[in-house]
C-alpha cells in the first residue's frame, strides 16, 4: 500500500444507486480530497478495470458499499441475479474487503433501501449482513451525510482537509444516469404545511366533482349501503394519489410518477370505501341505534379511513414507517370526529375538509416530529461505527 493510493472505495451499482454515489463522492472529494476517494468513473481509458477495481479495493482503509432498493436482486441481460454471479463488479469489490481485516465495511442505505436477508447473498457476502448500517435520508441528506464523514474521519485521522473549503473540487465527469436528485432539506413546518395544503386542496375538488355528477341516493338499504361506500372511495381516492406523487416528488424522484399516483389512487379509494362500508352497513341493518352508538360507529368508520392512508403516506416515507403512519392514522381519524361535533360547525364541505386536515395533519405532524427524534438522538450518541474484519 502507497501514500497515493486511495484510502476510501465507494460500491455501488450504476442502476441501483448511481445518483446518491456520485453525490456521495462529491462530499468525500471535498473532504479528504479526491485522490483519498476511489470511485469507477477515476480510470483513465484503456485501464484494465477488474485490476484496477482489485488494486484499490486491496489496498483501501475503508470500502463504502452504496446499497439502493434493487442491490440485491438486479438481474443481468440474460435474467440471472448478477450477485449471485461470481464475475460480477461488486460481488468482487465487497467479498474481497470483507477477508481484509484492515478494511472496515461499511453499508450505507439509500432510497429506502432495507438489508439483505444473509440467505438471500452469496455465501461470501452474508458477514456484510453483519456490519451496522447508515441510513441516508433524502429528506436529511446533509446531516445523515455529515455522520458518515464523522465516521470517515475517525477511521481515516489525517487524512481529512485541515480547513474548511470554500467550494468542493470538481468532481469527474458524472455520466447522465447519475445525475444528481435536488436536495430535499426543507423545515418541518414547512413539510406539513405543503402536504396540508396538497391534501385538503385534493379532497375539495374530489368532493365538489362528486357532488356535481353523483345521483341522489336511493331509499332501499342495500342502496343506501353502495352510495355511501363510493361516495367516500371517490372523495378519497384523489388525496390518496396526490399524496403519493407530493411524496415522491418531495424525495426527488421523478420517474415511476404515474404508478406511484396509481397506487395512491387505490389506497385512497380502498380508505374511503371501507370506512364507508364500515359506518353505512351497520348504521343501514342494525335497528334501534341509539346517537352514541351511531356516533360509535362514525368514530370507527374514520379510524379505518385514517389507518389505511396513514400506513400508505407511512410506507412511503423515508425512513419506511408503516406502522407509525397507520397508528397515527388511527388515532387521529377516530378523534377528528369527536372534535367535529364539540365544534357544532356545519356544512359538507366545511366537514370533509375538516376530516382531511386533522387526519393527514396529524400523520404528517407524528412521522416529522420521529424525524426530528430520531436525529437529535443520533446526535447526542454520535456516530455508530461500524465493526471491522472479515467476520
Amino acid at each position: 500500500m502507497t501514500a497515493s493510493d486511495p484510502k476510501v472505495f465507494i460500491s455501488y451499482r450504476r442502476r441501483d444507486a448511481a445518483g446518491h454515489a456520485g453525490r456521495l463522492y462529491d462530499a468525500m472529494a471535498a473532504q479528504f480530497q479526491n485522490h483519498n476517494v476511489f470511485m469507477d468513473v477515476d480510470m483513465a481509458p484503456g485501464v484494465d478495470f477488474v485490476e484496477r477495481i482489485t488494486q484499490a479495493v486491496g489496498a483501501c482503509h475503508v470500502l463504502v458499499v452504496v446499497m439502493g432498493p434493487r442491490w440485491a436482486n438486479i438481474l443481468d441481460e440474460e435474467g440471472h441475479v448478477r450477485i449471485a454471479e461470481r464475475e460480477d463488479f461488486v460481488r468482487l469489490e465487497v467479498e474481497t474487503a470483507l477477508r481484509r481485516a484492515d478494511v472496515t465495511v461499511i453499508p450505507v442505505l439509500v432510497a429506502g433501501a432495507q438489508m439483505p436477508e444473509p440467505a438471500g447473498l452469496p455465501e461470501g457476502l452474508r458477514a456484510l449482513t453483519r456490519r451496522n448500517a447508515l441510513e441516508l435520508s433524502d429528506m436529511r441528506w446533509r446531516y445523515d451525510v455529515e455522520r458518515l464523514l464523522d465516521t470517515l474521519r475517525k477511521l481515516l485521522p489525517g487524512s481529512a482537509v485541515p480547513e474548511p473549503v470554500p467550494s468542493p473540487p470538481i468532481p469527474p465527469p458524472v455520466p447522465p444516469e447519475r445525475a444528481e436528485r435536488p436536495e430535499r432539506v426543507r423545515p418541518w413546518f414547512q413539510l406539513l404545511l405543503e402536504g396540508l395544503l396538497v391534501a385538503v386542496v385534493a379532497v375539495l375538488a374530489a368532493r365538489g366533482l362528486g357532488d356535481a355528477v353523483r345521483g341522489e341516493r336511493g331509499d332501499e338499504k342495500v342502496s343506501k349501503i353502495v352510495y355511501d361506500i363510493v361516495w367516500r372511495a371517490e372523495t378519497w381516492m384523489l388525496v390518496g394519489a396526490t399524496l403519493a406523487v407530493w411524496l415522491m416528488l418531495l424525495r426527488g424522484e421523478r420517474r415511476g410518477l404515474v404508478g406511484r399516483g396509481l397506487v395512491g389512487l387505490i389506497v385512497g379509494a380502498l380508505a374511503g370505501g371501507l370506512a364507508g362500508a364500515a359506518y353505512s352497513v351497520p348504521a343501514n341493518l342494525i335497528a334501534d341505534l341509539s346517537k352514541e352508538q351511531i356516533h360509535l360507529i362514525s368514530d370507527i368508520s374514520f379510524a379505518v379511513l385514517g389507518g389505511v392512508l396513514g400506513a400508505m403516506i407511512g410506507a412511503f416515507w423515508i425512513p419506511r414507517r408503516l406502522l407509525v403512519g397507520l397508528a397515527a392514522g388511527t388515532v387521529a381519524g377516530f378523534l377528528q370526529h369527536a372534535l367535529w361535533l364539540n365544534l357544532g360547525w356545519h356544512g359538507r364541505m366545511a366537514s370533509v375538509a375538516f376530516e382531511c386536515f386533522v387526519i393527514v395533519g396529524a400523520i404528517l405532524g407524528v412521522l416529522l416530529a420521529q424525524d426530528g427524534l430520531s436525529a437529535s438522538g443520533a446526535k447526542r450518541a454520535g456516530p455508530r461505527t461500524t465493526a471491522t474484519g472479515a467476520g
